[in-house]
């Protein structure tokens, strides 16, 4: 299997980039992919955060249950002053 990194540099403070990312309830509104987000019960944000999405891609509609496991730091996802924001495109 092989492995592909994309480094995106957004104009913006990573903490700010980490809550846009971070915002459930409006990913639809930062990834084009995403038409939809349900919650499944409480908490809704912060570790054990469980919620389906509904992607479309490739004109394939996908629907995926997850959860958080765990609250990153902003900090951990800073490079030389750029953001990396996985699957931003």
């Amino acid at each position: 299997m092989s492995h592909v990194a994309v480094t995106l540099d957004i104009g913006a403070p990573v903490s700010t980039v980490f809550g846009v990312i971070t915002d459930i309830a409006k990913l639809p509104d930062s990834n084009p992919d995403i038409v939809s987000v349900e919650f499944i019960g409480e908490p809704t944000s912060g570790p054990g955060t469980r919620f389906r999405d509904v992607l479309v891609l490739a004109r394939e509609v996908r629907r995926s249950d997850r959860r958080i496991s765990r609250a990153g730091d902003p900090a951990l996802r800073a490079g030389r002053g750029h953001a990396l924001v996985p699957g931003v495109s």
